[in-house]
């Protein structure tokens, strides 16, 4: 879409999303562009980084085939074109995870001073698929098992996007399908997820809290990340328990096991170790 007066208001939101998500700001953008431009023979642009300041901070400009450069600059780019998928939508017709999302990272800033992590840092990081070790909630305190569920991880337009798939329905002991799907985020030392069960039955009611205070880096991904979940739903309030996730690319079977029968010894090891120990200091 051509760039015009009357998208100074959209510009202003891509250029606060470049900020927030990848860590561009305006002198790296127009660094950026002016090395484009020279490695191609072009003139230098005659736009500077107090230009875009005083459009980020709402002030008119008179400069608008600067901007309309700096704008088809952005479109283009194979990493931050991205931004353009949501900005034109009022919040309200947002579709509802990206309006959780959009509402948690204007609660919990990612710049607030303090945060270990930030979403431009590890949103590349984290995508992929996970296979979740975790207690079945529902198994006797005596008889503690394991549950083994899908973990999906997505980068999309509005941050990082989690799904955990537990199909059961070849399994006639724990014969059921549950989709949670939420947001994650970063505040603090620590990265949140938060999800809700999803389908339009009155009794798909989970809602989780994870809190992820651990995490292996290897070949610039996260190969492994672990930390404490919390539940609830209709039927229940869960008390927390200690889950891990290793990245695969295999479809997760879901299933239930010992404790003593999980076959990652370091999730083994993990799972079976007081919660307290890791929360308190």
């Amino acid at each position: 879409m051509p760039f015009d007066r009357t998208r100074l208001g959209t510009f202003r939101e891509i250029l606060r999303r470049l900020a927030d998500d990848y860590g561009v700001t305006s002198e790296k953008l127009v660094n950026e562009i002016a090395d484009e431009r020279s490695a191609k023979g072009l003139s230098h642009l005659h736009v500077s980084r107090s230009l875009l300041d005083r459009v980020k901070t709402g002030k008119n400009t008179r400069k608008i085939i600067e901007l309309g450069e700096i704008w088809d600059y952005v479109a283009a780019h194979p990493r931050y074109r991205v931004v353009f998928d949501a900005p034109e939508a009022a919040p309200t017709t947002l579709p509802p995870d990206a309006a959780l999302a959009e509402a948690i990272r204007r609660f919990f800033p990612e710049n607030r001073e303090g945060n270990t992590y930030h979403l431009r840092d590890i949103r590349g990081l984290f995508v992929g698929r996970y296979a979740m070790y975790r207690p079945l909630w529902r198994s006797a305190p005596d008889n503690p098992l394991i549950q083994i569920s899908q973990i999906d991880i997505t980068d999309t337009a509005y941050g990082l996007q989690i799904a955990e798939i537990q199909d059961f329905t070849k399994d006639i002991t724990y014969f059921y399908y549950q989709k949670d799907e939420g947001v994650m985020f970063p505040y603090g030392k620590y990265i949140y997820f938060m999800t809700k069960e999803m389908g339009g039955d009155p009794d798909q009611s989970a809602v989780k809290l994870g809190v992820i205070d651990g995490l292996l880096r290897a070949q610039g991904l996260v190969q492994s990340f672990h930390g404490v979940l919390f539940g609830s739903s209709n039927l229940y309030i869960y008390p927390a328990a200690r889950f891990f996730c290793r990245r695969t690319t295999e479809e997760i079977k879901a299933d239930v096991m010992r404790e003593d029968s999980i076959p990652i010894r370091e999730a083994r090891q993990y799972l079976m170790s007081p919660i307290l120990s890791t929360l308190l200091p």
